[in-house]
């Protein structure tokens, strides 16, 4: 039986709980709490994703009064503590997922003569122009397809709590230089397809590509370096903000991705999330329609694979191209 489970603050970037539960193995996200003020109508609005019959509530804002044993919070790093504690004080289950740290062995064990293996299996790589991208939304749904169609799929998220949908997160080498971040990656990932033998790999990668501007720099995309440097991808997909979809900037992009990552982007993906940033504060990010996506992707002009996964006819659309492509590309898929 499956444990139920409440997840908090609950808002429409987070409806794979309720869109991809059949993933969980675990547990029940049984109900899903939204802040005062938040309109479950609204969400509704801004995604289609609420097809089952969860307590979607926006009446409570202490998720500690749930009926469940057990509390996931989405921001557990973003002025919750508060709301931690008050779960924890009447006996709920908060589950914790911190990324697995590196013993100093290892770490000193990975010098520059360490041979690069090759990954003996097929792997997709989802790239992002920034956070907020929707990666994980891709991710999730590929690998829901692949389960179905009977594939035996090892999937690295780039969530925290990718662990509740089947998924694994790669350790913390974030203190590593990039030359043995890439190494361990590298060694990581061989060693967990021999023990796994999947038939396919499907990786997110965190953060973005490169900087945004001059005020966020995102890490200058190393992350994104540095896995597809270790586990070169015989796939890309690259999402991007539905208002900086304009043909210039993809080309950009392209020749970015190219040239500093070794990689062909195969698929675009337009998000439904805009990024602003008008002064020296933190971007903000705000949802459009899917109508607007699609009059985006309408003006591009350049050939290229182009979607948008807010509709499920275009997750297949996804999924199948990816098909395509691997068997085109791949020996064995």
């Amino acid at each position: 039986m499956k444990k139920k489970l409440a997840v908090y603050p609950y808002a429409e970037e987070f409806h794979h709980f309720e869109k991809y539960s059949d993933l969980i193995s675990e547990y029940e996200p049984y109900s899903l709490v939204m802040p005062k003020g938040r309109s479950v109508a609204e969400e509704e609005k801004n995604w289609a994703g609420f097809s089952k019959n969860y307590n979607v509530s926006s009446e409570s804002d202490n998720p500690e009064s749930c009926t469940c044993d057990y509390v996931l919070f989405t921001d557990s790093n973003n002025g919750n503590s508060d709301k931690i504690q008050q779960a924890l004080s009447v006996e709920k289950q908060v589950l914790r997922f911190a990324k697995h740290t590196i013993d100093d062995a290892i770490r000193d064990a990975i010098t520059p003569e360490k041979i690069m293996k090759r990954i003996n299996a097929p792997v997709m790589m989802i790239f992002g122009q920034g956070e907020h991208t929707q990666k994980f939304d891709i991710q999730l749904d590929l690998r829901a397809r692949f389960l179905k169609d009977g594939y035996n799929v090892l999937s690295f998220g780039t969530k925290d709590y990718a662990e509740i949908f089947g998924m694994e997160t790669f350790p913390d080498c974030c203190a590593f230089p990039l030359w043995k971040k890439i190494l361990f990656l590298n060694d990581y990932a061989f060693e967990r397809v021999r023990e796994f033998k999947p038939d396919v790999i499907i990786i997110g990668t965190p953060g973005g590509i490169m900087p945004a501007n001059d005020r966020n720099v995102q890490f200058f995309g190393e992350d994104a370096l540095a896995l597809s440097t270790a586990i070169v991808p015989d796939i890309s997909i690259m999402s991007i903000y539905e208002n900086l979809a304009v043909d210039g900037l993809v080309t950009k992009m392209k020749m970015y991705m190219r040239y500093r990552m070794g990689v062909e982007f195969d698929i675009l993906h337009v998000s439904n999330m805009r990024m602003i940033q008008e002064d020296i504060k933190k971007p903000t990010y705000f949802r459009v329609d899917k109508e607007q996506v699609v009059n985006r992707i309408k003006n591009l002009t350049a050939e290229q694979l182009t979607y948008n996964c807010a509709d499920d006819q275009q997750n297949m659309s996804i999924y199948s191209s990816v098909i395509e492509i691997l068997l085109r590309n791949v020996p064995v898929v």
